[in-house]
């Protein structure tokens, strides 16, 4: 499948949790929830913006964008794990990481011309904030276990696998670790959350 169409559905999807997240917040009044429905909704941005961005001639905005949304995805869904077993909000330490999401999103369009290098941080990024929704879990959940808590656990521990997973295979296009992928390959890996 092309890695376009790939990204299309994959927009899809993602824009139907949201409407799902947005449409339980109706019957679920939770600020867990409220932060999670946030995330989804900048992760629907973010997926939108991405597809954009392959159909522009000029697309660093767009994946500016792309990357900032994906950010707040992964902040803001660390932070509705976190009040979901603390009932903690955000703090001003998170201002500093939305700051620092804000520039890195801004400037990492600029860093190569190649969007499978930028992918490359953006992965590695985006394990540490499924990582960090881990810890929290871990952290803050081994009193209360409960079979949600688990799958999410489950959940968040493959997505950090699946995110780093795409370090070497990624870098193996250039080379790196000695090996080299065939780049069909990697149009059929990019872009899957």
């Amino acid at each position: 499948m092309d890695a376009i169409v790939g990204l299309a559905i994959q927009c899809v999807r993602i824009v139907l949790v949201t409407i799902l997240t947005f449409f339980m917040r109706g019957s679920i009044k939770s600020f867990s929830l409220r932060y999670w429905t946030a995330a989804w909704c900048s992760l629907s941005i973010s997926l939108a913006s991405l597809y954009a961005g392959f159909h522009v001639s000029n697309p660093k905005l767009l994946y500016s964008v792309y990357f900032l949304g994906e950010h707040a995805f992964g902040l803001l869904f660390v932070a509705g794990c976190r009040f979901h077993l603390t009932a903690q909000r955000l703090t001003r330490r998170y201002g500093y990481l939305f700051a620092v999401s804000f520039l890195t999103a801004l400037s990492l369009p600029y860093l190569s011309q190649d969007f499978n290098d930028l992918f490359m941080v953006q992965a590695t990024i985006m394990a540490a904030l499924f990582a960090s929704a881990f810890a929290v879990l871990h952290r803050s959940g081994l009193k209360e276990s409960s079979p949600g808590l688990r799958v999410r656990s489950i959940a968040l521990l493959l997505l950090t696998i699946d995110f780093l997973h795409y370090l070497p295979v990624f870098g193996a296009r250039k080379g790196l670790l000695g090996f080299t992928v065939p780049s069909g390959y990697l149009n059929s890996l990019q872009f899957s959350i």
